[in-house]
């Protein structure tokens, strides 16, 4: 549910303020012990006006809120202004190996 919020940021005030559209990536990869997960757009990037820290919504509020309860004091969220315009949102949270369980035979399920 982290990936949500991003998405619809990158589509809302990145490549949904261009008449033409534009691009979405969405990456994700392992370093260390921890997993990286990247969503950059290629809107107008953020107004080359503001002096202040930009100013944070909902979404990457929640997804920051999520990702403390989750993962508290190992996550880590950056957001950055591309170089040819747009944006990118980079999370990096602790990397889990999830092993499936298996349901026995006699309480399988026959579709």
């Amino acid at each position: 549910m982290f990936l949500q919020p991003l998405v619809e940021n990158a589509l809302r005030h990145g490549i949904g303020r261009k008449a033409q559209g534009g691009r979405l990536e969405m990456r994700s990869w392992r370093e260390a012990s921890d997993l990286l997960v990247s969503v950059q757009d290629s809107g107008p990037g953020f107004p080359s006006y503001s002096r202040t820290p930009m100013e944070e919504g909902i979404g990457l509020s929640n997804t920051r809120s999520r990702l403390q309860h989750l993962h508290p004091g190992k996550h880590q969220i950056k957001v950055h202004q591309c170089p040819g315009g747009g944006a990118v949102v980079t999370l990096r949270i602790p990397f889990r190996t999830v092993v499936p369980t298996q349901i026995p035979s006699d309480e399988a399920i026959d579709i």
